[in-house]
């Protein structure tokens, strides 16, 4: 990533009270039942086969700190039918570290029609 992208993405968080939102936010996510957020996952799980006739395209950062690798296989088994794209040197910010790669495959994606019309029909 060019550093003038990294110092712009960073900026927000220099200093550390700039950054307790962000650990926060971390802390939050669900790992476990006890966790207070897991009954509102356990609804959107519930909601997630709606989505097993939508074409779906997936960039993972295979480097990203949060959204480890095992969970881009998890996507996969979940929804067998999307495209899954591993970078294995892009973090958490994929767009702008695999952007060459990944960004031609999300034209190419927009661009394919769906057998029930244009993406962007529904």
């Amino acid at each position: 990533m060019p550093a003038e992208v990294r110092r712009a993405l960073t900026a927000p968080y220099r200093h550390r009270r700039d950054r307790a939102a962000l650990a926060r936010f971390i802390q939050d996510v669900p790992v476990t039942r006890a966790d207070p957020g897991w009954s509102l996952l356990a609804v959107v799980e519930r909601m997630l086969p709606a989505l097993e006739e939508v074409p779906i395209l997936v960039g993972w950062g295979m480097r990203d700190a949060v959204l480890r690798p095992p969970l881009a296989d998890a996507w996969q088994c979940r929804f067998p039918h999307a495209r899954v794209l591993r970078y294995p040197e892009a973090g958490d910010y994929v767009l702008e570290d695999a952007r060459a790669e990944l960004v031609p495959e999300i034209r190419e994606f927009l661009a394919t029609p769906r057998a029930d019309g244009p993406r962007g029909a529904g």
